[in-house]
């Protein structure tokens, strides 16, 4: 259960137009979009949260290996003998 100025913080976003995700069952570990502003609370049988934002960044890959940058701007900014650039996303369940 959240605290009270989690709850507010979630709610918060909702207003401010994030993305919200409800849980019913925390054993089963699932989280489902929910429509923010809108939304209707039930804080007893249900846990709410701000959906997670994916991770990314931008590899260079060169024969001698790779960097990682986290930007895209950061990684072309580098000119040796780059193979290749590739940008990578966490995939958020």
């Amino acid at each position: 259960m959240k605290t009270l100025k989690d709850k507010i913080e979630v709610m918060q976003a909702a207003l401010d137009g994030k993305n919200i995700q409800r849980q019913y069952d925390e054993e089963l570990k699932q989280w489902v979009d929910i429509a923010g502003a809108g939304a209707q609370w039930d804080w007893v049988n249900y846990d709410y949260r701000i959906k997670p934002e994916p991770m990314e960044f931008w590899v260079n890959v060169y024969d001698t290996g790779i960097a990682v940058f986290d930007s895209e701007e950061a990684a072309r900014s580098i000119t040796a003998s780059i193979n290749k650039t590739i940008k990578v996303r966490e995939v958020v369940e």
